[in-house]
């Protein structure tokens, strides 16, 4: 009976890179170094677009956790998600608009 293994975020990302550098590794040579099975390392393959973006904004929320911290929030009383975001974005009244054309001359 095999055993099940996921890989965190910054191993896939790990794996899409070994894929992509200039002597990109098989699927075969993926599931060698990764111990995952061939439709797993296809999968995060076929996935790598998505799985970039949120590794960078994974990396963003770090950022903002590091802000925290230096600010003498503790990790129990900061947390960086998406919720506290967008809950922050609707409290501020912070939208993201572009104006064109004549509209831009208009309070």
């Amino acid at each position: 009976m095999s055993h099940r293994k996921a890989l965190t975020l910054e191993e896939k990302i790990a794996l899409i890179k070994d894929n992509q550098n200039a002597h990109g590794l098989s699927v075969c040579e993926l599931t060698d170094n990764y111990k995952i099975s061939k439709s797993s390392a296809a999968n995060i393959r076929r996935r790598s677009e998505e799985l970039l973006a949120d590794y960078s904004s994974n990396c963003n929320k770090e950022k903002a956790r590091q802000v925290a911290e230096q600010l003498g929030y503790t990790s129990e009383t900061f947390k960086a998600s998406n919720g506290w975001l967008e809950k922050f974005r609707n409290r501020h009244a912070i939208s993201f608009r572009t104006i064109n054309g004549e509209s831009a001359s208009v309070d």
